[in-house]
């Protein structure tokens, strides 16, 4: 499975696993607690909305019924440290997105005034 770190809380897990599997997913290594994030055959699945910290996950192989295989192969874990572009860094974004909004705006709004300046010049 993949990848080892995120910094917007979302994030994909693949795996290689030919039949159905149930994809795990801690915030203990040892995974003491688990919450399925995932069961089925795809390959795949795309995690969103995952807080700071670090997400321990494993894939666990399933019968064909869905439930636990038994003697079912379980995967290597893999862990994924989620880390959030800090507020300063979104806020400068957006700051500099809305400075390219208004000057887009205004070269607009000059550009359609010269040109009708220039057809009543030209009219006249």
């Amino acid at each position: 499975m993949s990848p080892s770190e995120s910094a917007d809380g979302v994030y994909q897990l693949s795996w290689t696993a030919s039949g159905p599997v149930r994809i795990e997913e801690s915030t203990q290594a040892d995974f003491a607690s688990v919450r399925v994030v995932y069961a089925g055959r795809d390959r795949a699945t795309t995690l969103t909305g995952r807080r700071d910290g670090r997400y321990h996950y494993r894939a666990r192989a399933l019968a064909s019924s869905g439930a636990l295989a038994v003697g079912g192969a379980i995967s290597a874990p893999v862990s994924v440290q989620v880390s959030h572009h800090p507020l300063s860094r979104a806020l400068l974004f957006f700051g500099v997105g809305g400075f390219v909004f208004v000057a887009t705006v205004g070269l607009i709004v000059v550009g359609d005034r010269r040109l009708a300046q220039e057809r009543c010049d030209d009219r006249g």
